[in-house]
């Protein structure tokens, strides 16, 4: 988000948490790691952060140890969630109340739509970036893993200019 690395997660009882994604340790995002609705947990050696970005786990410290674990952490942010959309506050993260903005409204149609968005940066080549987007062969082989036999038939599919892109039906 705005080149800052961040996970989100919600508890058991829904409540959502944004941190900043990377283990102090040794840089590992931890997005690749666990969470098990209390704890987010690295990946690499296990550490454990809160929801508030505490760390509350080391496995590797020796019982005695006198480091504090809760000394250690990573960057937390408030966030909402507001008509399917998750805001995330910026703030830098010093440990003073912030007087957060009201979250926009979006309005959103009284009928549910199917669409969806993708974004991905995807480091390739012009070229092989469209024609990964338009070759049709490619879907039963690359994407097989996701879907099922069933569902690999034979499609057409149109493209339009729409402002920033594109759109493609099927």
């Amino acid at each position: 988000m705005l080149g800052l690395p961040i996970v989100l997660c919600r508890d058991r009882e829904g409540r959502l948490a944004a941190m900043r994604d990377i283990c102090p340790h040794r840089g590992m995002p931890l997005s690749f790691g666990r969470f098990n609705g209390e704890r987010i947990e690295c990946s690499y050696h296990g550490w454990q952060f809160d929801m508030k970005g505490r760390c509350r786990c080391i496995p590797a410290l020796p019982q005695g140890t006198s480091l504090q674990t809760d000394k250690v952490g990573i960057a937390s942010y408030p966030a909402e969630e507001a008509d399917g959309m998750i805001w995330v506050h910026l703030a830098d993260d010093r440990g003073e109340t912030v007087s957060l903005p009201p979250v926009p409204r979006m309005p959103l149609p009284s009928e549910p739509k199917q669409s969806f968005h993708i974004s991905l940066i995807y480091t390739c080549t012009a070229d092989d970036g469209v024609i990964g987007l338009i070759d049709p062969v490619h879907g039963p082989y690359v994407h097989s893993w996701w879907r099922s036999d069933a569902s690999m038939h034979e499609k057409t599919k149109t493209f339009e200019p729409i402002p920033n892109g594109f759109r493609m039906t099927a």
